[in-house]
């Protein structure tokens, strides 16, 4: 009996001289015995900083390989940009060459309407290879009277033919000058629609 409470007491001795040095050994390798604080980083900072290193290295691999691989790539582009900006638009038409089709006031033969049938019924000579094939009729002319009233682009809208068309053209040609349409009072081109007849009698 004596014996095992000796042998008891030597164990709860031992243990008791155990403790001081597992203390000491912990703080050892403890974060706080050095006096600095381990902080462990969250596993979704890891990945975050992980894929902006990545994101970071692929854009220097292929900034390297745009230079190495194609070097007139950028003189490209910039001769594109240049040429963009060199583009001019489509000139707007002058106002002063504009013409008109609808006016306030038509361009006028002088004298009027009346004297101009006059003036082409004294003029006008009927074509002989009209006369001969009796053809008769109507030929439709439409011309230009400028803003000095001089008349230019004259085109036959409609032929008779048989030298009728020709004979149409060089009466309206003969004629003196007009005076030209206005709109918002100001003197501007204008188209004007004609017709000429032809007759045995003339």
């Amino acid at each position: 009996m004596q014996k095992n409470t000796s042998l008891l007491g030597v164990f709860f001795l031992l243990i008791f001289l155990s403790v001081p040095v597992f203390a000491q050994k912990k703080s050892k390798y403890s974060p706080k015995a050095s006096g600095k604080t381990m902080t462990a980083l969250p596993v979704e900072e890891k990945k975050a900083e992980s894929a902006a290193k990545e994101d970071t290295k692929q854009k220097k691999e292929a900034t390297v390989v745009t230079e190495e691989t194609f070097p007139g790539l950028e003189s490209v582009t910039n001769a594109e940009s240049e040429s963009t900006e060199e583009a001019t638009p489509a000139p707007v038409p002058v106002e002063e060459d504009r013409v008109y089709t609808v006016v306030e006031k038509a361009a006028e033969f002088p004298g009027g309407a009346t004297v101009m049938h006059k003036y082409i019924e004294a003029n006008l000579h009927y074509p002989k290879t009209a006369k001969k094939a009796n053809v008769t009729g109507k030929v439709f002319t439409k011309f230009l009277v400028e803003k000095d009233g001089s008349i230019s682009e004259i085109h036959i809208v409609k032929s008779l033919g048989s030298g009728c068309d020709e004979e149409a053209t060089r009466i309206i040609k003969s004629m003196p000058a007009w005076k030209p349409a206005s709109s918002r009072g100001r003197v501007v081109r204008s188209f004007v629609m004609l017709t000429v007849d032809f007759a045995p009698a003339n």
